[in-house]
């Protein structure tokens, strides 16, 4: 390859783009065919990609302050190398991209064979397209020009056949400790503290690097409209956007291209403080390191009051920083952290960043004074909604859908097929700080297919909300403030979500639970039906429904 043949393939790109987009052009379209590009002749900006890593990225195509435009690749193939960031929407209104696919020439994982393994080691055997090498002990990634990393974060054992995440078990403990040995012809030893360990023969897949290269990133824009884009991969988040309004992706696609295993390094697509109509269509969501869609408002905590009107604010969680989760003019919900209960509705008339983790937001009417811990999260308007229709989810390594929206959400026809909870609302005011708790959702006429078969969760669908009560599992959780509440405190909880209907859904399984819930006022659960598979090795996981003490008005029917 000629790098310096993609160099200048880019930098064209991203001119043809740009000069469109200033004369006020309405469209560009590309030569179908495929492009190989890279990252050193592009320009760069600062970005704060939410639940990514923040820095200075380089974008292919940089939709800028656009308005009516569309960008019609005509089935043209993107081909990136190293760490391009694909297409980038900020500060934009009216904008439509469609039949466009992207890739990566060496992607963000290693997809190899295991030769041998024992106690603390494996042998595995690793094809020319995945280059490796082996630096005073660690393993390298690289691409035989200027990418290269020595994060080496996991490694997934497959199923040849299924070509799906095999084991609950995960390699977590690579990211601190491992030793690697080059033993000539592709083939490498790799000693570690291994949960997962691999059988001979068994097909499997590193996860290199950090979450630095977002396929399509859309930032603070309007009416944005994606078709038959098709996203083969990429080295962070798939399909993201933050503090947006009225986004489709309609016949999207995440799905891992040739014989590859593995699609985007973390979610197929992810929603931050997005208001307006959110509408996944059709889509295709699979093959994904982490979630096939995570849409959700976030949560900040109140620091202190500076004076009646102006609250001074902190993003808690390190991948959200610079993403604060309200504008001025936005309304905004204050909860109490304790309970998730609402505490006051308010209307932000300034928001004054400090820096990327602090903010003081100056609201239209006196804040009110209260003797403990606050969280702020987005109002989205009366008119806002969550639809997710028709779409395909498997094969991936994390879990489903994740909803923590205040808008009306209906989830209807679609098929899951994925390595945990197909569904999780879980409002977080301990870890990630993704809110808000659901107020209405419907989850009807779906199939949920042979779910549960990996190593994020055994709940099919999981309705509880996460409390700062100390228990965090993960260690390390980035909480504050309350170290731990009695457990009366959290039985008088009053509930967080409301008015949740699960109806009229197929459940094909191998395990035996179906539903988690607590913390809801309104629940039905009904109309559905429970057949066995015989595809996977059978786990009792328990009883089919789990309902907590904090669910009140609930209609509970048996599954038939």
């Amino acid at each position: 390859m000629n790098t310096q043949l993609t160099a200048q393939t880019a930098i064209e790109l991203h001119r043809r783009l740009s000069h469109a987009i200033q004369k006020r052009e309405d469209r560009l379209t590309l030569d179908p065919g495929e492009y190989l590009v890279s990252r050193q002749l592009l320009p760069e900006r600062f970005s704060h990609v939410t639940n990514n890593d923040h820095g200075l990225r380089r974008f292919l195509f940089d939709v800028e302050q656009a308005q009516d435009f569309v960008f019609d690749g005509q089935g043209a193939r993107i081909v990136c190398v190293g760490e391009v960031c694909p297409l980038r929407i900020g500060n934009s209104r009216n904008i439509t991209v469609k039949n466009l696919v992207i890739d990566w020439w060496r992607p963000f994982f290693s997809q190899g064979i295991t030769l041998d393994s024992g106690e603390g080691w494996i042998e595995f055997s690793m094809p020319e397209s995945y280059p490796l090498r082996v630096d005073h002990g660690r393993l390298i990634a690289h691409d035989h020009h200027r990418w290269q990393t020595d994060f080496l974060w996991n490694l997934l054992p497959f199923d040849p056949i299924k070509k799906e995440v095999q084991g609950t078990t995960e390699n977590w403990g690579l990211s601190r400790w491992h030793k690697a040995t080059a033993l000539g012809e592709g083939r490498f030893r790799l000693e570690a503290d291994f949960g997962n360990l691999p059988a001979p023969g068994a097909p499997i897949v590193l996860m290199h690097g950090n979450r630095v290269a977002p396929g399509v990133w859309i930032e603070n824009s309007e009416d944005v409209r994606l078709e038959n884009v098709t996203l083969h991969h990429s080295g962070a988040m798939g399909f993201v956007a933050q503090l947006s309004r009225h986004i489709t992706l309609d016949r999207c696609h995440v799905t891992p291209s040739a014989d590859r295993y593995f699609s985007t390094w973390v979610d197929a697509t992810h929603f931050t403080d997005c208001q307006g109509h959110l509408a996944l269509i059709d889509c295709e969501l699979r093959g994904q390191f982490d979630d096939a869609s995570n849409i959700h408002q976030s949560y900040s905590l109140v620091r202190s009051k500076k004076d009646k009107h102006t609250l001074l604010c902190q993003a808690i969680h390190p991948q959200r920083y610079g993403t604060f989760a309200t504008r001025a003019g936005d309304g905004a919900m204050l909860r109490l952290r304790r309970t998730q209960e609402m505490f006051q509705f308010n209307r932000a008339r300034a928001v004054t960043a400090l820096n990327e983790e602090f903010a003081e937001i100056c609201f239209e009417e006196p804040v009110r004074d209260c003797d403990e811990e606050v969280i702020l999260s987005l109002h989205n308007p009366e008119n806002s909604s969550v639809v997710v229709r028709g779409c395909r989810l498997g094969a991936n390594r994390g879990r489903g859908l994740l909803l923590n929206m205040e808008s009306p959400i209906l989830v209807e026809n679609n098929h899951f097929h994925v390595s945990g909870r197909a569904i999780e609302c879980m409002p977080d005011a301990n870890y990630w700080w993704e809110g808000a708790p659901v107020q209405e959702m419907t989850i009807r006429n779906n199939v949920f297919e042979n779910c549960n078969f990996g190593p994020t969760g055994e709940d099919l669908i999981y309705l509880c909300p996460e409390y700062p009560d100390g228990s965090d599992p993960r260690e390390g959780a980035l909480r504050s403030g309350l170290g731990g509440t009695t457990e009366e405190v959290i039985a008088a909880r009053p509930p967080a979500m409301k008015n949740i209907t699960i109806e009229d859904n197929t459940f094909i399984q191998h395990t035996t639970h179906v539903l988690t819930a607590d913390s809801i006022d309104g629940l039905v659960f009904r109309n559905n039906r429970r057949l066995a598979s015989g595809d996977y090795v059978f786990k009792n996981t328990g009883e089919p429904i789990t309902i907590g003490e904090s669910v009140v008005n609930a209609t509970i029917e048996p599954t038939t």
